[in-house]
């Protein structure tokens, strides 16, 4: 079976953010998040919100938040379901624990909703070093092991809680579908200096980065979505950054083909599309 490898500066994924924190507030009722989540964007909500969602909860979230931080928001909405008002691509950590925290949500039609995996991937190679299933590349000693896995406590740390986050929060079939879909079959050995460290990660041929649900997809994740169409594949590449052969867009299934949902995509629906 072939895989395809992408090499992963995976310190990078939970890093703290530097930039201006979101705008959170609201005014006659009217609640929103606008902008890039960072470390301490969770107490803002609390302050803010305390009071509910009597008009619902606009968002508009960047990309590139803090995954960790948007997980804590999501998981005290998730307390509260308000309904939400979708006005910007919701990816990642946001449609993980944001999106699928309201129990109703208007998106307007061809913004990209897209669901991964990669915040899972430090607690995978944490696991996976401590087991023995995993070794750091041209250097055999216990002590760089030691070295990496006290550098990487931090990060493994709020990888596993999200992983486990995932567990509470999202529908369990679709969440399994996601897993199936998106998590590498297998991580190249680590590359480990005092300074850095990254992991080649391998997919399976025919799987995928990335999951556009669309509005079935949405309900399976126990959000309803009225109307809600999904961006296309090539828009939905194009912003998360990717080979479009790597998104899948759809519900979730109970079985997967043989060949994968992505080949099986690429092979007879990709050419139809233009844009």
């Amino acid at each position: 079976m072939q895989c395809r490898s992408f090499g992963v500066l995976a310190a990078a994924l939970l890093a703290p953010l530097l930039a201006k924190s979101a705008a959170i507030g609201g005014i006659l009722g009217y609640a929103h998040i606008d902008g890039r989540i960072r470390p301490g964007d969770f107490d803002e909500v609390v302050h803010h919100f305390s009071a509910g969602f009597p008009k619902g909860l606009q968002i508009k979230i960047d990309p590139d938040s803090a995954a960790f931080e948007t997980m804590r928001i999501g998981l005290w909405l998730h307390e509260r379901k308000p309904m939400l008002d979708v006005r910007r691509p919701c990816v990642g950590p946001c449609a993980s624990f944001i999106l699928s925290s309201g129990g109703s949500a208007r998106i307007e039609t061809g913004t990209v909703i897209a669901f991964d995996t990669r915040p899972e991937w430090e607690a995978m190679v944490r696991d996976r070093l401590i087991a023995g299933e995993l070794f750091i590349a041209d250097e055999g000693s216990q002590l760089s092991r030691l070295h990496l896995l006290d550098r990487l406590r931090d990060l493994t740390d709020k990888s596993a809680l999200m992983r486990d986050a995932a567990d509470a929060q999202m529908p369990a079939p679709a969440l399994k579908f996601l897993r199936k879909l998106t998590l590498p079959e297998k991580l190249g050995d680590v590359q480990f200096d005092e300074q850095r460290y990254n992991f080649k990660v391998s997919l399976k041929n025919g799987s995928c980065l990335w999951w556009v649900p669309d509005a079935e997809g949405l309900r399976q994740l126990g959000i309803d979505a009225p109307g809600y169409r999904p961006a296309s594949r090539a828009a939905a590449a194009k912003l998360l950054q990717v080979d479009p052969a790597l998104v899948y867009i759809g519900p979730a299934l109970d079985a997967m083909p043989e060949e994968g949902l992505c080949t099986y995509l690429t092979q007879r629906a990709a050419p139809a599309e233009s844009q």
